[in-house]
């Protein structure tokens, strides 16, 4: 109360207003002005609200005893980035995107995991451009996040008010019929946990969730912690590990952020516990490095082709090469998943 409000503004940082909630009052009236439209209401009795506002963005607030008083309101860019965007933004590379559109056409288990604000679900949102347009996409979320251009996607949000949390609305999905499924975030044992079983129940093709952690390694120690078996943890097929990076332009003498992609991992079906890293980042390319050849994964996308090793190599060098020429042309989004789903599937 009595502060300015900030606003985060991409490429430039926190910016300063000149804007100030002088009264709880008014701070509770305007709260409540955006939260009416969900059925919603922040009280005395109940001084937080998460809420998702009628364009997407993403609404908490919090008043006193517990806070001070605060809005906080998270905007989602309107249209997804496209996975030739994600290249150009040195996110990921085309050759690992490539190797990335082999892995999501057929049956892998997939976690992506990183820090705060990382870009965990926009990248996971562009590669599902690479998944077949006709597939059942079965999406369970805690606040809706997921964009993907599926028109049979089916989303369901826990709410913590009716007693529907994410636990069992992934158990749910046992029940659904799916053709890939989406955990919007996983952080609880009964979450992974439930993400897990739908793994190894098999009834869907893929399976795919967000998690908070530093690295591939940090993700199956965390699950560990947690009391999920090594048994069980071998069922997840990749992890891709992003990150949020601090940067500063020393001739501009300015603070900035990077989202990267630090590592894509398989994880070891037998043997030692652990991962074998595909790709790795090198700081001073500013480049995600590395080589699939040899790997477990490659091999299993083969026995899908139906053909060796070799074919597989020279597929995904075909698909980062299509994937160059169609950044040059600087589709649009609609444009862009169009011409995948037809390199891929015909049509």
């Amino acid at each position: 109360m009595g502060k300015p409000v900030w606003i985060f503004l991409r490429n430039e940082g926190w910016k300063k207003t000149d804007l100030v909630f002088t009264s709880e009052e008014a701070l509770v009236d305007v709260i409540n002005a955006m939260a009416r439209s969900m059925g919603r209401r922040i009280t005395y009795q109940k001084p937080k609200i998460n809420a998702v506002l009628p364009d997407g963005s993403r609404l908490h607030a919090s008043i006193p005893p517990l806070s001070d008083g605060e809005i906080t309101i998270r905007k989602f860019k309107q249209t997804p980035f496209t996975p030739c965007e994600l290249a150009q933004n040195r996110t990921l590379t085309f050759a690992s995107l490539a190797f990335l559109w082999a892995v999501m056409q057929f049956d892998f288990r997939v976690l992506v995991c990183g820090n705060t604000a990382s870009g965990k679900t926009t990248t996971l949102n562009a590669l599902f451009s690479f998944v077949p347009a006709n597939e059942r996409i079965v999406i369970f979320e805690e606040t809706p996040e997921i964009c993907i251009p599926h028109e049979h996607a089916l989303r369901l949000v826990s709410n913590e008010e009716l007693g529907i949390d994410m636990n069992s609305l992934v158990w749910d999905s046992l029940r659904m019929r799916p053709d890939r499924v989406i955990v919007g975030e996983v952080r609880t044992k009964e979450e992974i946990g439930g993400l897990i079983e739908t793994m190894l129940a098999g009834q869907a093709r893929g399976s795919y969730a967000t998690m908070h952690a530093q690295s591939a390694s940090e993700a199956l120690q965390r699950m560990l912690r947690l009391g999920i078996s090594e048994m069980d943890c071998r069922s997840i097929d990749l992890i891709i590990t992003q990150r949020r990076i601090s940067t500063y332009d020393s001739r501009k003498r300015k603070m900035g952020e990077n989202r990267r992609v630090m590592e894509i991992c398989e994880v070891k079906k037998e043997g030692e516990f652990g991962v074998e890293k595909l790709f790795d980042y090198d700081a001073e390319r500013d480049a995600l490095c590395g080589s699939m050849k040899g790997s477990e994964t490659v091999r299993r996308i083969a026995s899908f082709f139906g053909g060796s090793e070799k074919e597989v190599l020279k597929e995904i060098g075909r698909r980062e090469a299509f994937l160059e020429k169609l950044a040059g042309g600087k589709p649009s989004y609609a444009e862009s998943c169009g011409r995948i789903q037809k390199f891929s599937y015909g049509g």
